[in-house]
């Protein structure tokens, strides 16, 4: 690892980029209780169990969170999570998903 100012710059000879898989999906959460998640799937052809996984998700309401990982062979799931005291019903949106082999 080599850092310079504020910038850091980390170095592998052995690690080997892998091409990174892409998809879009529209996702429809419907209404979620407070504290608790829903889960919706999108197809990501390519996508093996222990990738690492981004997700790029419309603008939230306050008090969501969410995460994104491989549950399946070919499939990321999405997991909304409502951390306020009431329901919410997120808007129907479309989500980015991106998979990157890990190792």
């Amino acid at each position: 690892m080599i850092e310079s100012g504020k910038r850091v710059v980390l170095r592998d000879d052995t690690w080997t980029q892998t091409a990174m898989k892409k998809a879009t999906a529209v996702l429809d959460f419907g209404s979620i209780n407070a504290g608790l998640a829903a889960d919706l799937t999108i197809a990501l052809s390519g996508a093996v169990v222990g990738d690492l996984v981004i997700a790029a998700p419309p603008v939230l309401a306050a008090g969501l969170s969410y995460a994104a990982f491989v549950s399946a062979a070919n499939v990321v799931t999405v997991r909304l999570c409502n951390n306020t005291a009431g329901a919410v019903d997120a808007a129907s949106a479309s989500w980015s998903v991106a998979a990157i082999a890990a190792g």
